[in-house]
């Protein structure tokens, strides 16, 4: 048996998961648990390329709105990683990237630090 797995990013938050036969839905890598076969090696191998990939490119960005602010930004790593960083570390590091570029807008209300 050969199993080629594949891994991509989106947003599963605008995803609709359709089917006829099963219940199916989105579930955090942290709460898969025995899948069949070799699966679990698969998707393990594919969560270590993800990180690997992260440090050194920022393929993280395809999964933020367009305009966004930089606790959005912040929060990709510490999912990705499972780690807290320090918002004022963060903050230093990531705007001297080339990445980024500042926009002349003050939105003092970002989505990810709205109460509901």
């Amino acid at each position: 048996m050969i199993t080629v797995g594949h891994f991509g990013l989106l947003d599963v938050d605008s995803m609709v998961i359709k089917s006829t036969t099963r219940k199916v839905s989105w579930y955090p890598i942290s709460q898969i648990r025995d899948l069949a076969f070799n699966h679990n090696i698969i998707l393990n191998k594919a969560f270590q390329n993800l990180k690997a990939r992260m440090r050194v490119s920022p393929i993280g960005y395809r999964l933020l709105p367009r305009k966004f602010c930089l606790s959005q930004l912040q929060t990709l790593p510490e999912v990705v990683y499972g780690i807290s960083l320090d918002k004022r570390n963060f903050r230093k590091k990531i705007t001297k990237l080339k990445y980024l570029i500042p926009m002349d807008e003050n939105n003092p209300i970002c989505p990810i630090n709205r109460r509901k």
